[in-house]
C-alpha cells in the first residue's frame, strides 16, 4: 500500500552544542523544534487511519464487539478497611471507571455507592487518581485528573455515620497537585500534601503545557479553608527539582518528611515533632531533625514503637533489609541502627506491619512470596498463596488486623483473598466470574535465556495449551527496562484475548533496567548501562525464533513510556529482527526530555545530556538521532496522547516526523511508519475503558495487517 505522508516543515537552522566525553563538541541539529509547541495545527497527521482502518471496518467492529464482550465482568483492584466498614472498588462490567463503594464488614454484599468517577465527566475522561481514608473512616480525600493529565484536584467527602445516609462532598477544592497523596493529621481536621506553583501561562488546558515542574511544596490544608490559607510545612528553596511526601509515625507524634532529588529511591529524611502544637497556634515555628542527609539509601517506613523506627532499606542492600533505627533526640548524632531481617539473595520487596508482627514481600525469579517475622526480625511462617504469581494492594495495618488482596498471575485472574493477622492464612474472599475463561487452557512458563554479554534474563510465555510450535505463531512480545520497576505477572483479558483470536504467543522480558533482581539488576540497565536493555531485548526476540515460536514477520514488539523508548531503540538497531513495532507514549528525543515537566527527574535513570559523562551513550541510542534511513523498517506505529505531560507528544511528533522524512519516500519501505494521535487522553492512567479498548482494537488491526496474521471471527 502506497502511504503518502505529509510534508511536515524542517528547520535545519535549530541546533545545541554539546560536550563530548573526550572534551570535544558536538553539534545536533533538531530541525523539529517547533513541534515542542505541541498546540501547533502543523503536528497533525491525517494518514494513520488510513491504513489501520476507520475503526469501521469489518476488522475492527467485530474485535471491539468481541473484546467487550470479554472483559464484560465485575473487577475489583483493591479493598481497605477502617473500623467496621468495608472500602472498595469495583467496575461491575463496562464502566468507563471503576466506582467507589462501602459496606458494613459484617454485611459485606449490602453495598453503598461512595463515590462514582462516572460522574465526573460524560465522556468518562476524568478519572479518579489519588484517594486516602482517614483512620477513623469518617472523611475521604480524593483526587481527580482531567483527559489524563497528572494535574489532579483534590476534594473532600465526608462519609456518612449511617451507612445509608446520604454522602456530603465538602465545598475545600484545591489545585496544581501531581504526584502527591494526602495525608490526614491526627484529628483529622485537616491534611497535608505537596503542590506545584501554578504555571505562569495556565491559558492552555491541564496537562498541554510542557513548563518543568519544580519548587515543589508540602502544605497542610484546614478543611473548610481556602486553599490560600494552607500553611508551609516544607519546602527547599535551594533545592528546586526536589519533591517531598509526608507520613505520620503510628502515634502521630512525628511528622516524617520524605525528600526526593530524582526517580530514585534513596531518600533524605527530616522529622517534625511539633506539628500539632504549630497547626494549632501554640508554637510559631516547626520543630525540624534532619535524620538522613546524604542520599545513600531508600527508607520506607513499617512502623514505630516511641523514639525507635522500623524501615524497608536499601542501605548496604541492593536487595534490601529491615532495620531498626533509634532516633536520636537531636541532630549530628550516630544513628544507632539494627538488622532486624537480614539481605537474602532474592529481592525483598516491601514490607508492613500488622499486630506487632512484621509482614514482608519477596521476589524471587519475579514471582512473589509473603512471610512473617516478629518485630525483632525472627521467622514465624510463611503465607501459603495459590500458586505462581503476584500480589496487589497488600497492605498490613496498625489499625486491625484485617489484610485484604489481590492475588493474580498471567492466566489467574484477579481474586481478592483476606487474611486475619491472628492467623495467617490466606481465604478466598471474591473471584471473578469470566464466561468462556478457564486457566487450565493456558500455558503460562518462565523461561531463561542469555543476553549478549550472557546475562541470564527471565521471560514469561503465555499461550493455548493447543498451540503448535511450528515457528509461524503471531507473537506480542513486551518490556519495561527502567526505573527500578519490577514487571511481575498480572492478568490482562486484552492479552488473553490476543491469544485466542490470532492463536498467538504473548511474552513478557525481565529484561535489566527494572527492579527484578534488586538495584543491581536496575543499575545494570540504566546510565551508561542502558544499552543492556536493547540487547536484552534483541536477545528475547531470537531466544522466540530459536525456540520456534515464531519468526520475524510474525514477532510485534510493544512498549510504553520507558518501553517505548525500548521498541524505538530496538527498531533503530535491529529493523530486521520485528515485523512489527508498537511504541506507546514512548521517551524519543534523549538529549532534551530534561527540559519538560517532570522529565529532569529521569536523569537518576538515563544521565542527562548537558553532562559530558553521558552524552556519548545518551546521542547513541537516542530514537530521535539514529533512525537507520538506510535500511526498511518493520510496519512502526507510535501512540501518545494530546493532554500526555509525563512524557509530553513532542517526542512521538519528532520521531515519527524523523522516520518519516528518512524512510517515508524510500522504494524499499515498504510497510507504513504511522503515528496516532488520542484526544482528551495522557499518558495513560485513568483513560476510560471505550478508550483502552478502541486503542488495543486499533492495535490488533495493525498487527493483523501488518504480520498478515488473520485473527479468528
Amino acid at each position: 500500500m502506497t502511504l503518502n505522508y505529509p510534508k511536515i516543515r524542517r528547520d535545519d537552522s535549530v541546533s545545541d552544542t554539546f560536550k563530548r566525553t573526550n572534551g570535544s563538541e558536538q553539534i545536533v541539529k533538531d530541525p523539529y523544534r517547533w513541534l515542542e509547541d505541541q498546540n501547533s495545527e502543523e503536528t497533525k497527521n491525517q494518514v494513520t487511519r488510513s491504513y489501520i482502518g476507520s475503526g469501521e471496518d469489518n476488522i475492527s467492529v467485530e474485535l471491539e464487539k468481541e473484546l467487550l464482550e470479554k472483559i464484560n465482568y465485575p473487577k475489583t483492584s483493591f479493598y481497605r478497611r477502617r473500623g467496621d466498614r468495608l472500602f472498595f472498588d469495583r467496575n461491575p462490567g463496562l464502566l468507563n471507571q471503576a466506582i467507589i463503594y462501602m459496606a458494613d464488614a459484617n454485611q459485606p454484599d449490602k453495598e453503598y455507592v461512595l463515590l462514582d468517577p462516572n460522574q465526573f465527566s460524560p465522556d468518562g475522561t476524568w478519572s479518579l487518581s489519588t484517594m486516602t481514608i482517614s483512620d477513623s473512616g469518617r472523611l475521604l480525600a480524593y483526587g481527580y485528573s482531567k483527559s489524563g493529565s497528572d494535574w489532579v484536584t483534590l476534594k473532600i467527602v465526608r462519609i456518612p455515620e449511617k451507612i445509608d445516609d446520604p454522602v456530603v462532598i465538602l465545598e475545600d477544592q484545591l489545585e496544581w497537585i501531581k504526584f502527591s497523596s494526602p495525608v490526614f493529621n491526627k484529628d483529622e481536621s485537616g491534611f497535608i500534601y505537596s503542590r506545584f506553583p501554578q504555571p505562569a501561562d495556565d491559558t492552555h488546558d491541564k496537562g498541554t503545557e510542557t513548563d518543568q515542574n519544580i519548587n515543589n511544596k508540602c502544605y497542610f490544608h484546614k478543611i473548610g479553608d481556602p486553599q490560600e490559607k494552607d500553611l508551609l510545612v516544607y519546602s527547599d528553596e535551594a533545592n528546586p527539582q526536589y519533591m517531598f511526601g509526608c507520613e505520620f509515625t503510628d502515634d502521630f507524634e512525628t511528622l516524617m518528611v520524605c525528600i526526593s532529588k530524582d526517580c530514585n529511591p534513596e531518600i533524605n529524611m527530616t522529622l517534625i515533632t511539633n506539628f500539632d502544637e504549630v497547626i494549632n497556634g501554640k508554637e510559631q515555628h516547626f520543630k525540624k531533625v534532619k535524620l538522613i542527609t546524604d542520599f545513600s539509601a531508600s527508607y520506607s517506613y513499617i512502623t514505630s514503637v516511641g523514639d525507635r523506627f522500623w524501615f524497608h532499606t536499601n542501605l548496604h542492600s541492593p536487595n534490601n533489609q529491615i532495620i531498626s533505627i533509634q532516633v536520636p533526640k537531636s541532630e549530628g548524632v550516630a544513628l544507632d541502627v539494627k538488622t532486624i531481617i537480614p539481605e537474602r539473595d532474592y529481592l525483598c520487596q516491601y514490607a508492613g506491619s500488622a499486630l506487632n508482627k512484621i509482614y514482608v514481600s519477596y521476589l524471587k525469579d519475579v514471582q512473589e512470596s509473603i512471610h512473617v517475622f516478629d518485630m525483632e526480625g525472627k521467622f514465624l511462617h510463611q503465607i501459603e498463596l495459590p500458586g505462581p504469581g503476584s500480589l496487589a494492594g497488600f497492605g498490613p495495618s496498625k489499625l486491625h488486623n484485617h489484610i485484604y488482596f489481590v492475588f493474580h498471575s498471567f492466566i489467574y485472574p484477579d481474586t481478592i483473598f483476606y487474611v486475619d493477622a491472628n492467623q495467617d492464612k490466606a481465604v478466598l474472599f471474591k473471584e471473578p466470574q469470566i464466561k468462556n475463561f478457564n486457566s487450565a487452557d493456558y500455558v503460562c512458563k518462565q523461561e531463561f535465556f542469555n543476553s549478549k554479554d550472557g546475562t541470564r534474563i527471565p521471560m514469561f510465555i503465555v499461550h493455548r495449551k493447543d498451540l503448535v510450535l511450528n515457528g509461524d505463531a503471531p507473537t506480542f512480545l513486551t518490556a519495561y527496562g527502567g526505573f527500578e520497576y519490577s514487571y511481575e505477572p498480572y492478568f490482562s483479558p486484552s492479552f488473553i484475548f490476543f491469544v485466542d483470536k490470532f492463536k498467538g504467543v504473548f511474552v513478557v522480558a525481565n529484561i535489566r533496567g527494572g527492579g527484578e533482581y534488586g538495584k543491581k539488576w536496575h543499575e545494570g540497565g540504566s546510565l551508561l548501562n542502558k544499552q543492556n536493555c536493547f540487547d536484552d531485548f534483541a536477545a528475547a526476540a531470537q531466544f522466540l525464533f530459536d525456540k520456534n515460536y515464531t519468526k520475524t514477520s510474525k514477532l510485534t514488539v510493544n512498549g510504553g513510556s520507558n518501553g517505548g523508548l525500548l521498541v524505538g531503540a530496538s527498531v533503530n538497531q535491529r529493523p530486521d529482527l520485528f515485523g512489527c513495532c508498537i511504541a506507546d507514549v514512548g521517551v524519543m528525543d534523549m538529549l532534551r526530555f530534561h527540559k519538560f515537566t517532570i522529565g529532569s527527574h529521569w536523569c537518576s535513570d538515563y544521565g542527562c545530556s548537558e553532562d559530558p559523562k553521558y552524552f556519548d551513550t545518551l546521542y547513541g541510542y537516542s530514537p530521535l538521532h539514529n533512525v537507520a534511513g538506510d535500511k526498511p523498517y518493520p510496519a512502526t506505529l507510535l501512540l501518545t496522547g494530546d493532554h500526555d505531560d509525563r512524557v509530553i507528544p513532542a517526542h512521538s511528533y519528532k520521531y515519527i516526523s524523523e522516520l518519516q522524512h528518512q524512510r517515508g519516500g524510500k522504494p524499499d519501505q515498504s510497510k507504513p511508519l504511522l503515528i496516532l494521535i488520542d484526544e482528551k487522553a495522557g499518558h495513560g492512567a485513568g483513560k476510560p475503558l471505550t478508550k483502552r479498548v478502541k486503542e488495543f482494537v486499533t492495535k490488533l488491526n495493525f498487527i493483523a495487517k501488518s504480520t498478515n496474521s488473520n485473527p479468528i471471527l
